[in-house]
This record gives C-alpha cells, structure tokens and sequence, in this order.
C-alpha cells in the first residue's frame, strides 16, 4: 500500500507536472500543481497558540483501547480515548495526566481547574492551598461511564497487568484555617489517603496516613509507607495483597523511608531507611529487603564491603535483576559538608583552576549537584548472601548482563583523557572486563573513543572506534578481540563527514537471540555479522544501489533481540526523491515488501500492543499534520483516530518542494524552497534565506505555524506571501564562511534566474551557527535587504578560548574539531580564525541587523552578541539587539518566544514587504518601558 495522500485528511489532488526548466549553471526542479487551502485566510500571531501537539499515547495490551493527548501552547490539554470495538472516539476536556488500564478496562485521568480560572485565581494572588483541587477521573470505555473524584493527589496503575489502580486524595477534614494551622501543615510529614481500585470485582479498599506507594510490575502487590501520624495502625512499611485484600507491616517504627522497589514478580521489596531524627547534613540509610514474612536490613554505613568513609547512597537507584537474584543499588563516598559555626564573613569563596585539572573547573562546578549526589553501582547476590562493587571513582558506567546473571562486568576509565576532551571535544577511554567470581580485571583495549556496550548475553564487547573507522568486538569468554568491518567492501564510518576529525559510524541495529549475529548499519544497508567468522558478513539489504536508506524498528518491546525468523519492520528513506516507506523484511528468502509509505515522512517508532499486532503510527507531508492512525503491522486500512488541527483547512497553505542548482564550483546542490500559497511564478516575491547546514532530507516533514524558539515557521511566512528557501551546506576544512557564502550566493542566483524573487526584497535569517554564517556573509555581499542573526559567534578569536556556561565545556573543540571546521588551532594558524571571524569585516556591512542573544545563554557567549552590537553601533549601521533576560540560547518561555515572534516579523515586513516601522524599532525601549509597553504599533507616518 503506497498511497501519496488520503482524500479524507483534505490532502491536494491533481495531476502534478514535474518541469525540468535548465538554467545554466544551475537547474530547478519545480512541481506545479495545486496548492494547499487556495483563498484561505492569512495569518496573524493569533495562530501560534491555536495549534495542537499529540502527546502521550499508549494502548491497552489487546490493542483494543488507545489513549492520546492534545495540548497548545496556552490552554487546556484534552485526552481522547479511542475504542476500537465499538469506532468511538471519547474526549475529555481540562486532563493534564492519564493512564490506560493494561487490560483496556479503564482510564485514569487528573481532571484540573479550567486554564482561564487559573489564571485569574493567580493574578489575584490567591495562595496554592486556596487553588481549585485536581480531580481523579475513572473512565469504563466499555459501557461509556466516567466518575470523578475530588482532591487528587496522584495516582499509579501497574505496568504490566490490569484491574488496579491506587489514588491518593487530600484529605478535606485535615485541612486548617489560619496561617499557624497552614504552618504546622507544613512542618509536618505530609501523607494522603489511599484508596485502591479493584475494576474487575468493583470494590475499593481504603489505607490512611500512606506517604508512598508502588505497585509491582507483573504481580498483584502494593507497597507503601504508612506516616507516623498513624497511632492506630503505626508507621512503617507495609504491602497490600489487592486479590486477599490483606495488609501486612514489613517494617514497624518511624523512619524516613524511600526507593520503594519490587523485583517484577512482586515477591521481593527492597528500599532505604532513614532513622536518624537529627538534623544531621549527611544522610545515613539502611538497605532493606523483603521477602514473604521476613524483612532484614542487608546493609548500612558499617557494612564491610563498603570502603572506608562510604555510605549506602539515599539517592541511589534501587533496581532488581530481571530473575530477581540480585538487587543493585547505590553506594557513595561520606559527603562534605560545610561547617555550620562559621559566619558567612569567615567563610573563603574561591576558586582555583590548576592547569592539569583533568576536568575544567567550570565542568566540575557545571555537575556540581550531580556529582554531590553521584553514587556508585553494587549488588547484593540474593541467594549467596554477596555483595559485589560494580563502580568505583576510577572505573565508571558499568555494564552487566542481566539476562543470564553473568558474573563478567564492562566497565571504563576516562580519567587518563579528560584533560584531551578539552579540545578534542569527545572524551576517549579505556575498556575493561572485570570477572566477578575472581576479581580479575582485563584490560580489553586502551584509548578508544566510543562507547562500548555488552551485548544482549553477555558474550561480547562491541564498540565503534572512531581513529580507525572499525566496529570491534571482544569475546569475553575467549578473551579475543576481533574486527568487524575492516574489509566488507562497503565503509561503515560516516560517508558525508566534513569536519577535521575522524568519522562516526552509523550505529548497530541490534543482536539475534544468543549473541550468535549483530545488526550493523552502513550508510545505507544492515549486515549481518558473526562475531566469531565476521568475513561471512552478509548485506541483508539492497539499498546502496539506489541510495536507499534502509533502518531496523523494534516492534516488540518484550523482545530485545532481533528474530530473525520473523518479519522485520524496517524504514527506508531514499536520499534521492526523500520518499519513505514502511518495509517487511524477511531474512529466509531475503525478501523486501513495501507496507505503506511515499511521498511523505514516517516516524521511525511506532507503538505497538504487547498482545497483539495493533500499532498507533503517524506520517506526515509539509501539509499533512501527524494525526495519529490505528491499524495492524500489516499497514493495510489504517484509519486515523486524531484530527489535532481541522482549523487548518481555514488558511492559505503553501507548498514545498526539492530544489537543485549547481553551485560555483560546478557541484550539484539540493536545498528545500517553500513556495507561498496561490504560487504565480508570474509575480515578483520577498525571499527569506533560512538554513543551517543541511535540511533537505526534511523535504516531507509537516510545519506547524508556532512560536519557534529560534526560527521562523515556514507554513506561517508562506501564508503571508514569502518565499523561503533553505540550502543544504556543505563545507571545506578550514573555510566555513565561505563554504556557506558558496551554497547560498549561488543557490539564490539559480532562484533569480527563475523570475519569481524579487531581488531587491532579500533577507538572510540564522540561528547560532545559521547566524554565525549569516554575519559572515553579511560581509561579502550587500544583496540582502536586511538580515537576522540569533545567538551569532562574530568572533572566533575571542570565542576560542571561551567556556560554554551550560555544561563548563571549552569551546576549543568546536573551532578545530566539530561545527566550525577550522582545523588548527589558533596560534598554529591565527590568520584562518581572523579571515572566518566577521568581526574584523564589520565595515563591509551595509545590511540592516536584527540580532537575538540572551544574557543566559550557555552554548555561545552572550558577549559575542554584544561584540556584533557594538562594531556596527559604532559604524552607524541599522542595529537591534533582543536580550531576554534569564533566557537561554533562545527564548523559552512562551510569552519571550511569542514576542520574538511578533518582532521577527514586524522587522522582516518592514524591509521586505515594505510595511511601516514598529515604534520598537524606531524609538527603542528604555529600561524604564521594559515589561510595562511593547511598542508593537506600526508607525504609518514612515515615507516610502
């Protein structure tokens, strides 16, 4: 089934005519056809907030029952419940949360007070207590019915099974008037009541004072903490049987209880104890586990197999084994704690950065509370009474396999290359295995750059190194390390890599039951490889041929390794026309059948039932949004059980299509290029130039008009009349500027030659490294009428040595190594850092500049933003600069990502649509104005 549109989502129709019109240099490929919505209306900023996201969707383990979400930026969220017997679609207003029963009998939902209501409740500085409760809402598909439940706190349903569900309420008699009462509420623990559903046998039991609760994966068992405020039934740890319907306490006495943990079964609980009731700032925890009528503390501070001045951690994650042998949890180095007798003025604040610091200061002052609150993995052998340390401060990010408890552990050492990662941007390590049983270390191999993983049995190492472009793996058993790829006639290192440092690789796709094959991607095919015989790989796919990219998708997630006896669901997207399909594979005859797909973009997950074939799936074009579609893995009549957005068919809708030229050095080039509504290629048109590096496999990707964060929505500017056009880059080590200068100077000659851009009516727009690349070449040419820089560097020089902020990174890296391709470093060659730094060009500029940067931006200094400001301040030329404070490397927030919004447009109609000038860009703002007055208001004595 390869359907280009379905009639009922109010696709185009219509013979397309594909014109080939030949234009030397260059060459453009133009359908021409229908357009979207023809009349419709124009947009204004309104729009922004009028479009939907589905989110959450989840279905019942039959595939009988989905549920999914809708949500705006401003609003009231709804949850849709779709019932495959009957072909009913129920909504639910103001739902904020919900759960789907595995079983499909019900759902659960957080019903919230009306956005609007909030909203004015908060203007009114109505305190949080005195807010409209959150109600539980119970909702029966098969009979229709729905019961609501107020004061809602949470609630929880079990993974794996259904029939139960256990909300916690507020409850209303406990609640005081008075600011003393509201106080002691405060101070005192906070516990809820409990109340558990049984949906099969419809009764409901009640638990008081409960400050906790989970349930078990697979089996019928509740645990939860009962607070010390219960002088009936007593605080502590108890389980609920919800067939027996028995409560039994597992652990009596008050303590700060915490990482209640089940082993799937529901047999086995484990979790940490707090006992101490001082104010001590280090936390000491007992380890405890249960199992049946005994509970017994496994561990504490004392316990030998901790070294010395290590704790149990509190915040360390407490897991089971997938048989329930072993639990692992968390151990830590005792904290360091300030000392509390010292005023703040005796207290020293300094930093000192010591030049072999391993890790920058500001990378360790970046993880600082991570790091304060990092443990390490150990676990408890359950049947032999063991403890066992996985990680240390050395040897970190342990990897053990759970499937078959195997007593072999992968672990690394960075620490001999953080020091490199400083300018090497990715930091490499050495590989280890560790025997358990023996205690044996093994050095697997040293100074590679990727990460390894064990594979599904613990059989093997498997890892890509980048320095010699090779897939290795390492037999545990055997001790022998083999190469994988070395010599399949086919490269698997990144084949489009153009940047001053070796390739990456193109992933693996998984492994066959038992470790017997891995799944390795090239470029465009998978391999099947045997790790003992890896000359007899075998290309499973056809895809190289004809450029077709093909990619596995799991589709059970119950089963992590491929079946090969089975069909497997593959992707496949061609390079070429960008179409994408849907693919059964089947590994017997080698067979290929296309499922659904083509001139349209698939995701590559999908959500499937645990029980059944049923799937949820979606895809989309520049005009079709995502709705979500109910169908089998066979893909044969799927039928769409979300309509998000019907308010688009009111307005006028542009086009796409895939636009090729050859650029100056005679090399053909793709790019994309959004056409407006009612496109005449008679008529003269503005022309926005988007882009970044490379877009153009995004040909079939749907555009919702929204309030982006740094860009512009190409559905929306098209709506207004403008052509945008964004072209894929790509680049020559060493010259970054001018590679961008090349693609976009003579991809906008090749749309001038076509007659339908009005040249005098151009603008460039680009965020962080699209900005950088338009103030480069806003330096080169003055064809542009105006321009818009976001979170631009100007300045590679002073940027080089700088930090980013976010994560306390060096930026040195990005200039030789990654994104900017420079090569060398500075004082190896400082004239290439001046001649790609615009800052030194700034008197070429003639072009009017709309700069965006925030003082909080992590990821590209806020002063090369003001660097930008100041030279052409300084030079007289036509300069504004947003700065929304507290933001990011864009604005976040909704009312600063709507306003930039608002002003991105007003600037580019301004200049290319020759509207008025704002008042904001004729006058400013003062610091006096700011927040009060936005200056939005056109001033129409402006003289054209």
């Amino acid at each position: 089934m390869t359907p280009n549109c379905y009639n009922h989502l109010g696709c185009k129709k219509g013979l397309m005519l594909l014109l080939v019109i030949t234009i030397a240099p260059a060459y453009f490929l133009l359908q021409v056809g229908n357009t979207y919505a023809q009349g419709g209306k124009t947009m204004s900023p309104e729009v922004y907030s009028q479009w939907s996201r589905i989110r959450s969707q989840a279905m019942s383990d039959s595939g009988q029952v989905a549920i999914y979400q809708l949500e705006r930026e401003k609003g009231n969220k709804m949850l849709n419940v779709y019932d495959a017997r009957k072909d009913v679609l129920h909504t639910f207003d103001r739902v904020n949360e919900a759960l789907l029963d595995a079983a499909g009998r019900f759902v659960a939902m957080r019903r919230v007070a009306d956005d609007d209501k909030i909203r004015e409740l908060k203007r009114k500085k109505t305190e949080k207590d005195k807010m409209p409760p959150d109600t539980l809402g119970i909702f029966m598909p098969r009979t229709g019915s729905i019961a609501w439940y107020p004061n809602l706190e949470s609630f929880k349903t079990p993974a794996r099974y259904g029939r139960y569900l256990a909300a916690a309420f507020n409850r209303p008699e406990e609640k005081k008037e008075g600011s003393r009462a509201r106080a002691d509420q405060r101070n005192r623990e906070k516990s809820f009541m409990l109340v558990v559903y049984d949906m099969a046998k419809q009764h409901t039991d009640t638990l008081l004072h409960v400050t906790d609760y989970v349930f078990a994966e697979n089996g019928p068992r509740l645990a939860f903490v009962r607070s010390s405020r219960d002088t009936l039934n007593g605080p502590g740890v108890y389980v609920f049987d919800p067939i027996s319907r028995a409560v039994q306490q597992v652990l009596p006495g008050k303590a700060k209880i915490a990482n209640l943990t089940f082993d799937k079964s529901g047999k086995l609980l484990a979790f940490t104890a707090d006992t101490d009731t001082t104010k001590n700032p280090v936390r000491y925890v007992d380890l405890y586990l249960n199992e049946g009528n005994q509970t017994r503390k496994i561990a504490d501070r004392s316990s030998d197999f901790l070294p010395d001045e290590w704790l149990i951690s509190p915040t360390g994650r407490i897991t089971f084994s997938e048989t329930g042998k072993r639990l692992f949890f968390g151990g830590a180095p005792t904290p360091l704690v300030q000392d509390t007798t010292k005023l703040e003025d005796e207290i020293v604040q300094v930093e000192i950065w010591h030049y072999d610091d391993q890790r920058l200061y500001t990378q360790a002052n970046a993880s600082l509370e991570r790091d304060q609150r990092r443990s390490y993995r150990f676990f408890f052998d359950i049947h032999e009474g063991k403890f066992y340390q996985l990680e240390n401060k050395q040897f970190g990010d342990a990897s053990i396999a759970q499937k078959n408890e195997g007593m072999f552990v992968l672990t690394t050492d960075i620490n001999p290359y953080q020091k490199a990662a400083t300018w090497e941007g990715g930091v490499s390590r050495d590989i280890y295995i560790t025997n358990l049983a023996t205690g044996a270390r093994t050095l697997v191999a040293s100074n590679q750059t990727d990460n390894p993983s064990l594979s599904l049995g613990g059989k093997y190492i498997i890892w890509y190194n980048r320095r010699d472009s090779l897939w290795k793996a390492y037999d545990i058993q055997a001790s022998k390390l083999v190469e994988l790829t070395g010599k399949k006639g086919a490269p698997f290192w990144d084949e489009e890599n153009d940047e001053p440092q070796p390739p990456g690789s193109y992933g693996i796709a998984g492994w066959t039951k038992n470790d017997e094959f891995v799944l390795i991607n090239d470029r465009y095919d998978l391999w099947l490889i045997d790790p003992n015989n890896p000359s007899l790989a075998k290309r499973l796919t056809r895809g190289r041929e004809n450029r077709d990219r093909f990619r596995y998708i799991q589709t059970n997630a119950e089963r992590e390794f491929i079946d090969l006896a089975e069909p497997l669901l593959l992707i496949n997207f061609n390079e070429g026309n960008k179409t994408e399909y849907y693919v059964s594979y089947t590994h017997k005859t080698g067979a290929q059948q296309k499922l659904f797909g083509g001139a349209m973009s698939l995701q590559s997950t999908i959500t499937r039932a645990r029980k059944s074939n049923h799937i949820l799936f979606t895809f989309q074009d520049f005009h079709t949004f995502p709705d979500l579609f109910y169908t089998t893995l066979a893909f044969k009549t799927p039928k769409r059980i979300s309509d998000a957005n019907p308010q688009q068919k009111e307005y006028a809708w542009g086009s796409i299509r895939l636009f090729e030229w050859k650029n100056f050095d005679g090399r053909v080039q793709e790019g994309l290029l959004c056409l407006p509504a009612n496109f005449d290629p008679a008529k003269k048109y503005p022309l926005i130039v988007n882009f970044y590096e490379r877009s153009s496999d995004g040909l079939y990707r749907y555009r919702a008009p929204e309030a982006g964060r740094s860009t512009i929505s190409y559905s929306y500017y098209a709506n207004k009349g403008y052509v945008i056009f964004n072209p894929d880059v790509y680049y020559t080590v060493g010259y970054p500027g001018k590679s961008a200068y090349d693609a976009v100077m003579s991809g906008v000659d090749a749309l001038l030659a076509l007659g339908f851009v009005d040249s005098t009516r151009m603008a460039l727009h680009g965020h962080s490294w699209g900005a950088y690349q338009v103030a480069y070449i806003l330096t080169q040419t003055n064809r542009f009428r105006c321009a818009e820089a976001g979170a631009p560097v100007v300045n590679m020089v002073s940027a080089y040595g700088g930090i980013r902020w976010e994560t306390g990174a060096s930026r040195m890296f990005q200039y030789e190594r990654t994104q900017s391709r420079l090569g060398p470093t500075l004082w190896e060659n400082p004239k290439l850092y001046l001649e790609n730094s615009p800052i030194f060009y700034m008197d070429r500029v003639t072009t009017p500049v709309l700069i965006l940067h925030n003082d909080a931006d992590g990821a590209v200094p806020w002063y090369q933003g003001i660097e930008y400001y100041m030279a052409l301040r300084r030079l007289g030329k036509p300069a504004w600069m947003l700065n929304y404070n507290k933001e990011p490397h864009w604005p976040v927030k909704w009312q600063n990502r709507l306003d930039f919004n608002i002003r991105l447009e007003q600037f580019f109609d301004h200049y290319l649509m020759n509207k008025p000038m704002s008042r904001w860009m004729k006058e400013g703002m003062t610091p006096i104005e700011k927040g009060i007055v936005n200056k939005y208001e056109l001033d129409h004595r402006e003289d054209f």
